[in-house]
């Protein structure tokens, strides 16, 4: 499997279909036994299905972040965004938990 740079190349690899085949040939199936090579490959191929499913469900995530980001409190005494008071507020929060404290909903999603 093709080492991924990120969600986008990951989300191009469920879609195209890769990663489906990719379980079909090596995972377990109804009546057969997994592949030996399932045991380097299957952790590989849950997470990708699982990112790719999670991002469908959070299709708001980005917009939101955004919108958040447009806040005057954000913003330097330019009026233009300033990541110093994003961090000041968030600290090394990554996107995904600034997006649920945001969205407390959306922890319920997954």
């Amino acid at each position: 499997m093709a080492r991924t740079e990120g969600l986008r190349e990951v989300l191009e690899q469920v879609q195209s279909g890769l990663v489906q085949r990719l379980r079909d040939r090596y995972g377990p199936g109804k009546d057969k036994k997994a592949d030996p090579l399932w045991a380097t490959l299957g952790q590989q191929i849950s997470r990708r299905e699982w990112l790719a499913r999670d991002f469908e469900r959070h299709p708001n995530r980005t917009k939101r972040l955004e919108q958040e980001q447009q806040q005057e409190h954000y913003k330097d005494e330019k009026g233009v965004f300033s990541k110093e008071n994003w961090l000041e507020r968030w600290g090394s929060k990554n996107k995904w938990d600034i997006y649920y404290e945001l969205e407390p909903k959306a922890r319920e999603w997954t």
